[in-house]
């Protein structure tokens, strides 16, 4: 047995032991008592049906001093006092108001003056000759003794003497040693059975609970895909669910931590990739420029301006780095101000239709008719509404147009007539890094959605996408929108 089961066991042991005994105990206590008042009422209904019989049988003429002598002259007296000690077991005197005893012995009526009783027999014999039927049960050191005594009146109704029942309990003491045996025995018989329901429950009780311990070492060994397949509608079955839970959680843990191990690889070896490009292009031209090979002022110049470019990339490339490493550090507090949609989207409103009149596409806005509010930082919100203009401006072509405005329900949307995606583009736009097409050839960095993801992550902005190829994309924000503060 486990220990958890042997506590149980001793403790439920000992508790019902306790109980057994408390009740053998008392009930034994108990049975005592009904057998011996069972004898006490029998003794003194007996002297009260004897003293009746007596008192129909006396001479009218019986008084006091003359009792002992009319009970000797009734016939068959000594046959009937014989008769009644064989048939009860009790042993029967009587006696006068002097103190006069009239008793059989072997038999034999013997008279005898003051006969030495124990005081209690006394008190029952007294109270009889006053005229109170009485009887009591009381110890020796031999046993029980029983007296009862009821008065024998005359047709006067005077106390002409009484009769005294005298008798040892012994019977009774057999019977309730017989009772407390027989109760030994089945209490006995009864915790045996009892003991073995208890180590059963126990055990039944305790094995879900050794289960849970071996899943326990189990998932401290790293086994992660194991389960209790324990399921109890009781606590115990909630820490098993718990448990497992608990095992599907560290599992899906472990595989973010991989995968996040491995996009910090990547990550590592975009940068790396990200940063040799430009890095070998100056050094190549600086090389050159170096060594003398090139000489034509007009070529110098141009190696300037390629070099003048690819620093002007590697400047916005490391800036991009540093804003989204500050964003997803927790450490980064967002301002928690009032921040005007209306507000915000005329000032990007202003800055996207200078970038689309540069490549002649439409720009098409509307003053919003309500003025939203939402708390939040003013300059990421504009960026992040910036940064998903230039992306539209970017893979839009000349001649097309792009829609800017605001929702009935503060809904900013911003649809272009791009190039648009597939499926697979769609959920990587995003990513760090992540260009297509038009994107890689104008130079992008592919960091500016993913600045702008995590700007709308801790603003709890939601960026809704839609997009089909070759007919366009369209950005959906949802802000949560402050209207408390809104007008």
């Amino acid at each position: 047995m486990s220990k958890l089961t042997t506590k149980l066991v001793l403790m439920f042991g000992v508790v019902i032991v306790s109980y057994a005994v408390i009740l053998v105990y008392n009930f034994s206590h108990f049975t005592a008592d009904v057998l011996n008042s069972h004898h006490v009422d029998i003794i003194f209904r007996g002297a009260e049906n004897v003293a009746e019989t007596f008192e129909r049988m006396l001479p009218e003429k019986t008084g006091p001093e003359n009792f002992i002598q009319s009970i000797k002259s009734l016939e068959n007296v000594e046959y009937s006092l014989a008769m009644l000690s064989d048939i009860s077991d009790y042993s029967y005197s009587l006696c006068d108001r002097n103190g006069q005893y009239l008793y059989l012995n072997d038999n034999q009526l013997i008279e005898k003056q003051d006969i030495s009783l124990i005081p209690e027999a006394e008190t029952v014999r007294d109270s009889a000759l006053a005229g109170e039927s009485s009887c009591i049960e009381f110890p020796t050191s031999d046993g029980h003794i029983i007296a009862g005594a009821a008065p024998i009146q005359n047709v006067s109704e005077e106390t002409v003497g009484i009769i005294l029942i005298l008798h040892q309990a012994s019977d009774s003491i057999a019977m309730q040693s017989k009772i407390n045996s027989f109760l030994f025995g089945l209490t006995l018989v009864v915790l045996l059975l009892l003991l073995l329901v208890i180590v059963f429950m126990s055990n039944r009780f305790t094995a879900p609970i050794r289960k849970i311990t071996l899943i326990a070492k189990e998932l401290a060994q790293g086994n992660l895909t194991i389960q209790t397949h324990i399921h109890q509608k009781d606590e115990i079955g909630e820490l098993a669910y718990s448990m497992d839970q608990l095992a599907i959680e560290l599992r899906k843990s472990k595989e973010i931590q991989k995968n996040e191990a491995k996009m910090h690889d990547n990550f590592l070896a975009d940068i790396s990739h990200e940063l040799k490009t430009p890095v070998t292009v100056i050094r190549g031209s600086l090389e050159a420029l170096a060594d003398g090979v090139i000489k034509n002022p007009e070529d110098v110049a141009a190696y300037y301006q390629q070099m003048l470019s690819e620093s002007r990339y590697l400047q916005k490339l490391i800036q991009d780095l540093l804003m989204i490493s500050t964003l997803k550090t927790k450490e980064f507090k967002i301002k928690q101000e009032p921040v005007h949609l209306s507000e915000v989207m005329s000032d990007t409103a202003m800055s996207a239709r200078g970038m689309a009149m540069k490549k002649k596409i439409q720009f098409v806005t509307q003053a919003p008719e309500n003025d939203f509010v939402m708390l939040g930082d003013y300059e990421l919100i504009r960026k992040l509404l910036m940064l998903i203009l230039d992306n539209a401006v970017k893979y839009t072509e000349s001649g097309k147009s792009i829609y800017y405005y605001q929702t009935q329900k503060g809904e900013i949307v911003i649809q272009d007539e791009g190039v648009g995606m597939d499926q697979e583009a769609l959920s990587n736009i995003f990513k760090r890094f992540y260009r297509q097409g038009k994107g890689i050839e104008c130079g992008s960095s592919g960091m500016g959605l993913a600045i702008a993801k995590e700007i709308a992550v801790r603003h709890q902005i939601e960026i809704q996408v839609t997009s089909k190829l070759g007919v366009g994309t369209t950005f959906t924000l949802i802000f949560p929108i402050d209207h408390d503060q809104g007008k």
